[in-house]
């Protein structure tokens, strides 16, 4: 734990079920009106909406289900490593679409409506990718949600080792030289994910300002058992149903891990970590230095926010702005208010973050190559 959130634990500890999280204070701006007014307009459409994601969302979740149904029935008929490759890359980004579109989303009770059905269909839909649901839950509403891009409170920000994301980490030598090595680092994130990085965290007390007690020991049988799973019907099953050698099965699974990294990883660095973003260090009183709406937008970009294509397989990760602003809100209605959010941010002549997937990924490069040049 850093000193700026040693200075404020204590009595702003709360403990919510198995772990307890350290809250800070956002500044209170009198003048700051922008969010207010905003509220008013999304509550006033999502009314007219009735809220749901409505015959889109039913649309959207029909089609994906087709394509990892048809994704698996071409990994399990492959006669050769062609058609098995093929099969894996449609059924891993079949799964990450699941993901992006319905887990995300789930996760915040922002689906269908039913905290309880949200609930299933996110640990079903997440541990379906092979990590495990229950610690990303916590870590993405109880710590990145709330503060994002605030060190030592952004549990995101914690990377360590090969990548400094933010101006505040401690550089090594080798940061001068992640914008080279960072696209090929990332292809292995998934795996990384699969194999280590869940099973890191389940014994890490504390990790940015949340800190663990003792973790329910059927959190610690899911972990295993869905990893299990995952493997089963990944490799095991096409494995045995196909009769293709071993070798090529896990040849294959590996390649469809590095693309399916390579995707996803920018696909979450684009929405906070690119030049125009920015990080913060708390103050001395461990007060945030605006107000909590000003922060969302601070730190956050969107990436073709207003195209149907990139709604359908980025679900709210391209209109991350309304997002973070909006975070109980279904997906499918982003696109309409981001327009709202553009429009109430130029009236208080607020800045509006916006690039296309490309120019996101050379932003990304660039702020690593600025953060590891800085003097060490």
């Amino acid at each position: 734990m850093g000193a700026p959130l040693r200075r404020i634990s204590g009595s702003l500890n709360v403990w919510v079920m198995s772990f307890k999280t350290a809250k800070l204070k956002f500044a209170v701006s009198e003048n700051e009106t922008f969010y207010d007014d905003l509220k008013k307009e999304v509550n006033a459409y999502l009314h007219a909406k009735r809220g749901t994601g409505g015959n889109l969302l039913i649309i959207k979740a029909v089609a994906y289900c087709a394509c990892l149904f048809v994704s698996y029935i071409m990994l399990v008929q492959a006669e050769n490593y062609i058609q098995l490759q093929i099969g894996y890359w449609a059924l891993g980004f079949s799964s990450i679409g699941c993901a992006l579109n319905f887990a995300h989303d789930a996760a915040h009770h922002a689906l269908t409506g039913n905290k309880k059905l949200d609930d299933i269909i996110f640990e079903i839909v997440f541990n379906w990718q092979g990590a495990n649901g229950y610690l990303w839950k916590i870590r993405h509403n109880h710590s990145h949600h709330v503060y994002p891009n605030v060190d030592d409170c952004d549990a995101d920000l914690e990377v360590n080792g090969p990548i400094a994301l933010s101006p505040n980490q401690r550089l090594r030598w080798y940061h001068k030289y992640q914008h080279i090595y960072a696209p090929f680092a990332y292809m292995f994130y998934t795996l990384l994910w699969l194999f280590y990085k869940d099973f890191r965290l389940f014994f890490s007390h504390k990790q940015a300002n949340i800190v663990f007690a003792k973790h329910p020991t059927i959190e610690w049988i899911k972990l295993f058992a869905y990893k299990g799973m995952y493997l089963c019907v990944f490799i095991l099953i096409p494995w045995q149903i196909t009769g293709l050698a071993i070798q090529i099965m896990l040849l294959s699974f590996v390649v469809m891990h590095l693309l399916l990294s390579f995707f996803l990883l920018f696909t979450f660095l684009i929405s906070h970590y690119v030049e125009r973003v920015r990080f913060t260090d708390l103050a001395h009183d461990g007060r945030l230095e605006c107000s909590w709406a000003r922060h969302q937008v601070n730190v956050s970009v969107d990436f073709h926010a207003e195209e149907l294509w990139a709604s359908w397989l980025f679900g709210g990760f391209n209109t991350h702005v309304a997002h973070h602003l909006f975070p109980k809100v279904c997906h499918v209605h982003y696109p309409h208010i981001t327009r709202m959010i553009r429009l109430k941010l130029s009236e208080h002549k607020i800045p509006y973050q916006s690039l296309n997937y490309f120019q996101g990924m050379a932003s990304h490069l660039k702020l690593l190559k600025a953060l590891g040049n800085r003097q060490q």
